[in-house]
């Protein structure tokens, strides 16, 4: 993008601020009465001009004052916004019903979406950690159809998961007992990753060690792994005050309405969303199109991740309007990540 001039930084600041507080069209005279920056109406209509033929602002009909556009909440958000700190009430609020007992991950999940709503006024949400990140606890298997097993994870942290893989091996019940029994040895307290090398190396060990019915029990554990990692797992995404973005004037057209609670029931969209920055550091911040969602156009999201120390495990943030208070938004969004982070460090 252009370097814009100290004085072109400034009107465009101003437009977007106000643009943020009213949601409409800001006119020089505005500006002029409001801000006390000196300038006349005259002089800031024509810098006005200038930002629109950048591409910065528009005019929504003529006779009106200028909006931002997509670009010009990019180079606010990259080059002009003053991101205040989070203030201690906020801080306060977040500790508080971050940390009251919440022992298991889905119940903390459902705390910090819900958190993140409340304090932005937007939509709040976060994507479960990925199934291989997490220390598994337990493994059962249940005996379906003559050829079906249903397979069932449980975490430490009280996360399950649980799919069919077919029976290659023709076991009833009491084998499944059996073999759950001598897995859960190898799985207890380690991630999916962990489980898939040190199963696969139990294997090409000597394999007279073993009895037939372990050699099974390995080659169904080690189809369950793969299957894991071959399948894409259903990620869940937790949304709070998802009715917050309709408070908003911008969205007030039904078809517009429509097309954002039919994004948000397609959880595979938002998962889409949010993995985009799993592998990126801090806050990032995607404006309308650079979502690459069609249903999110006029939608902002920020986001962070969030660890149990050296591993990614998820992603949340805030979704909100194109025209959302970013400088409050920003530092909400980073201090959950690194609570959140913190709480699943010492789980």
């Amino acid at each position: 993008m252009e370097q814009l001039s100290k004085r072109e930084q400034e009107i465009l600041r101003l437009v977007v601020n106000e643009y943020i507080q009213t949601a409409e069209a800001v006119g020089s005279r505005t500006l002029s009465k409001k801000t006390g920056i000196g300038l006349s109406p005259a002089t800031i209509r024509n810098i006005m001009r200038d930002l629109e033929d950048l591409g910065y602002l528009r005019q929504p009909h003529v006779s009106a004052g200028r909006v931002p556009t997509e670009r010009g909440f990019r180079y606010y958000v990259d080059s002009i916004i003053n991101v205040r700190d989070i203030s201690p009430e906020e801080r306060q609020m977040i500790e508080r019903h971050l940390k009251e007992g919440k022992q298991e991950i889905p119940r903390l999940l459902q705390e910090v979406s819900k958190t993140l709503s409340a304090l932005s006024h937007y939509a709040g949400l976060i994507m479960a950690p990925k199934l291989e990140t997490i220390r598994l606890k337990h493994i059962d298997f249940v005996k379906l159809r003559e050829d079906q097993i249903l397979v069932v994870l449980i975490s430490y942290t009280g996360i399950v998961q649980n799919w069919l893989i077919e029976d290659e091996f023709s076991l009833d019940n009491n084998d499944l007992t059996r073999m759950s029994n001598y897995l859960n040895a190898i799985i207890e307290g380690h991630t999916l990753h962990e489980i898939r090398e040190d199963i696969l190396a139990q294997m090409e060990e000597e394999k007279a060690r073993y009895d037939e019915m372990m050699k099974r029990a390995l080659a169904l554990g080690k189809a369950v792994i793969e299957s894991t990692f071959d399948r894409v797992v259903d990620r869940d995404v937790i949304i709070e005050g998802k009715a917050n973005i309709f408070d908003e004037p911008e969205f007030e057209d039904i078809e517009k309405m429509k097309a954002i609670f039919k994004a948000f029931e397609e959880k595979s969209k938002l998962v889409k969303l949010l993995d985009k920055s799993l592998t990126a550091r801090g806050v990032q911040i995607y404006i309308g199109s650079e979502s690459q969602l069609e249903d999110f156009q006029d939608l902002s999201l920020i986001t962070a991740t969030y660890t149990n120390g050296s591993s990614v495990l998820g992603t949340l943030g805030v979704l909100g309007p194109t025209r959302m208070n970013y400088s409050k938004v920003i530092p909400v969004v980073d201090y959950t990540a690194e609570l959140v982070s913190e709480i699943l460090r010492r789980m």
